[in-house]
């Protein structure tokens, strides 16, 4: 006989179905009615990408990003259509096809993911996003004349931004 699943008495083997100590109780008499569930809201928590581990990234790339990202990118850099095209390495057309879609195939989520990995980065070293897109958009004599937007294009030139990024946070001569 098991000692384990008798104790507590009937269904007390199933954890997951025990009320929790004092939860609906009142007076200590225990209420017979069940806790009402919470609603979701449909905000969604925005994702900081820098604090994403790579394994949880490589995740969310393989199942591709929400296209909507696209607009996240579009907006925060102020970019048109066909400058957010440049930035992403897709024609115009092809852009405008995927967000009638749900999620980006892995290859170009991976290209949105670099972007606003960047972009965050950028708002948290230079403290606005106004800030951040301004440089972003602006050619750089760190970077050899060239913006940081057309760098990140490739992830070599995403990591010589980044790291720029960060010599500017701790105060080192660029």
């Amino acid at each position: 006989m098991n000692k384990k699943a008798n104790r507590g008495g009937k269904g007390s083997g199933d954890l997951s179905r025990r009320p929790a100590a004092n939860a609906g109780t009142t007076k200590g008499k225990q209420s017979r009615t069940a806790p009402t569930p919470r609603k979701r809201t449909a905000t969604r928590r925005p994702i900081r990408y820098r604090e994403l581990g790579d394994w949880e990234a490589a995740a969310r790339i393989d199942d591709g990003f929400e296209t909507g990202r696209l607009d996240d990118i579009r907006t925060s850099l102020d970019l048109t259509v066909r400058e957010l095209s440049v930035v992403l390495q897709m024609s115009p057309r092809t852009l405008n096809r995927r967000k009638s879609q749900d999620r980006l195939p892995p290859d170009e989520s991976e290209r949105v993911y670099r972007i606003l990995k960047l972009i965050e980065l950028a708002t948290d070293v230079l403290g606005s996003e106004d800030d951040a897109r301004d440089w972003m958009k602006e050619a750089n004599f760190a970077l050899a004349e060239r913006t940081p937007l057309d760098l990140a294009k490739s992830e070599p030139g995403a990591a010589i931004v980044e790291r720029l990024l960060e010599q500017i946070r701790h105060g080192v001569a660029v």
